[in-house]
């Protein structure tokens, strides 16, 4: 029974962290960010959405627009580690 509580417990602690890079310079002016789901159960587009909006907000302090350069996705079955992911890669440009 112990082992078991120790068990889901442990589970549930790795299960409930998404990873999120903030935004990080990616070359000349390019700038790039990553969002991946802390479980398979997680849809893509959440952590979309999350990406996009930190990425402008970043190019808004700026007083720019935010442009997309690339994106990058995981793709299905969301199994054995390969959750939702999201890799932007961004400039932000003059308005």
């Amino acid at each position: 029974m112990l082992k078991k509580f120790i068990y889901i417990s442990l589970l549930l602690i790795l299960t409930g962290c998404s990873e999120k890079s903030g935004v990080y310079p990616s070359g000349q002016n390019t700038y790039a960010i990553s969002n991946q789901a802390a479980t398979g159960f997680s849809g893509l587009q959440d952590i979309k959405s999350e990406a996009y909006q930190e990425a402008s907000e970043f190019c808004q302090k700026q007083n720019k627009d935010f442009e997309v350069v690339n994106i990058e996705t995981t793709k299905p079955p969301y199994i054995l580690g390969n959750y939702p992911r999201i890799d932007i890669r961004f400039k932000c440009i003059t308005n």
